[in-house]
């Protein structure tokens, strides 16, 4: 595999605002899963930033979320579980590659 195809493992492919939070659609290995990160609303949140992974064509429950004191930490919780999670080719997705591709659009 070339570098440069490398680097774009996991694509973007579209980001936009929604109620508050930030969206980003990206692109692995021909499956579509969406990040939604939001920010602290109210005390009773229990940290301050959230995000959720939900996979396009799955049902809203098989979404995952965390909190995190930063963006980059909840990414990273969420990642966490579904590393953890011996189903699903979310969990063999490349976390570091949509790390750094979020962090490319200043995402977290």
């Amino acid at each position: 595999m070339k570098e440069k195809e490398k680097d774009v493992a996991v694509r973007i492919m579209n980001q936009f605002r929604d109620r508050g939070s930030m969206v980003y659609e990206l692109r692995h290995e021909g499956s579509r899963f969406a990040i939604v990160t939001s920010q602290r609303t109210s005390g009773e949140d229990p940290n301050e930033w959230q995000v959720r992974v939900r996979v396009a064509g799955q049902p809203a429950e098989s979404s995952v979320e965390r909190w995190g004191s930063t963006r980059i930490d909840a990414l990273r919780a969420v990642a966490q579980v579904w590393r953890d999670e011996p189903a699903g080719w979310l969990s063999r997705l490349d976390w570091e590659a949509v790390e750094k591709a979020l962090l490319a659009v200043r995402a977290l």
